[in-house]
């Protein structure tokens, strides 16, 4: 006997249609269904914005729409852009350590005569900075008073070459080299020995003080803004140097009793601000920035100069560090410059 099943039948429904993109997706685009393109150029669209947006992560689209391209010839627009763009991918900025600090202070000189080159062979620090600034500009006025000094002179340079240098010199750049981990000037030096061993930057710190017998002034710049020291030790300790630089160098036709009425003027640039990008060694690059922004014009704003975005400070410091390393490299002997 048959046995049959009695079972209701099932109704039948119109099959989904097959989806047209697991048939049709290695066809070209143009033989690709309708469907199909809509789903290419929408993926495509997904992700050019998600590639830019990338980008747009770490550099701001206002960065982009401040660039000035009205006035342009647009082969000149396309240039500028390009070039903001190769400063931002070209990834951190370069390390500038006591060779291009000596470097640049020569090209300032060569700008500037009346700037001293930089003295990289005697460390200088917290510790020590006001007792060797104070020895540096004590050889300037023996030397305007007597004509011969008998001072100090850098080994790399000649003495009659220094000597010549110091006559004709009234900005006198210094760059303190600071570790916060050492708590006296021995300790000091030989974190200085360590991280030249290593090769290592490690915590090391570059701070700019300028001394101008023209202005009578002392400036202090940390790109940190604090890292040295407390803003109130910090203005304490160049107050000292102040009074100690206002005895050796007296303003012209004063008594010895209003010289200790003269102290050197104090201005420190950084007052708040920290213009060093975190995580990036650009201290060295920031002090020869200062330095040339002073040249051009003791006066100048630190807010006014350094731009608020990190992203164009960035970028404002590379394009300074580009435009200056052609005009050091004449001096890469660590030659001093002479007559």
């Amino acid at each position: 006997m048959q046995i049959t099943s009695n079972q209701p039948q099932q109704k039948s429904y119109p099959s989904s249609p097959e989806n047209p993109c697991s048939k049709n997706i290695h066809t070209s685009f143009k033989d690709a269904p309708l469907a199909v393109k809509i789903t290419r150029v929408v993926l495509a669209i997904f992700l050019v914005i998600f590639s830019c947006g990338l980008i747009l992560c770490a550099y701001s689209f206002r960065d982009l729409l401040d660039i000035d391209c009205t006035s342009q010839h647009p082969s000149q627009q396309v240039g500028n852009l390009l070039q903001h763009l190769d400063d931002f991918v070209a990834g951190p900025l370069p390390i500038w350590d006591n060779t291009q600090l000596f470097q640049f202070s020569c090209l300032m000189h060569e700008r500037h005569p009346h700037v001293l080159p930089i003295d990289i062979c005697s460390p200088v620090t917290k510790f020590n900075c006001n007792e060797h600034i104070c020895s540096t500009i004590l050889s300037k006025q023996l030397l305007k008073g007597t004509g011969d000094c008998n001072g100090f002179c850098p080994p790399t340079c000649a003495p009659e070459n220094y000597q010549w240098l110091l006559s004709g010199a009234t900005l006198f750049p210094f760059i303190l080299w600071h570790d916060p981990s050492a708590p006296t000037q021995e300790a000091m030096l030989a974190k200085m020995d360590q991280m030249i061993s290593s090769g290592r930057v490690g915590n090391s710190h570059w701070i700019l003080v300028l001394v101008d017998l023209s202005r009578r002034s002392i400036v202090f710049f940390d790109s940190l803004y604090n890292y040295m020291d407390s803003p109130q030790n910090v203005q304490s300790q160049l107050e000292e140097l102040a009074d100690s630089l206002g005895n050796i160098y007296p303003p012209e036709e004063c008594s010895c009793e209003e010289a200790l009425l003269s102290p050197f003027q104090i201005n420190i640039v950084s007052i708040t601000m920290k213009v060093q990008t975190p995580g990036e060694f650009s201290c060295g690059a920031w002090c020869c920035r200062v330095l040339q922004w002073y040249l051009e014009n003791p006066e100048f704003s630190l807010e006014e100069k350094v731009s608020q975005d990190i992203s164009q400070r960035k970028i404002q410091l590379a394009q300074f560090i580009r435009s200056s390393q052609e005009g050091m490299s004449k001096y890469s002997s660590l030659s001093w410059p002479s007559l």
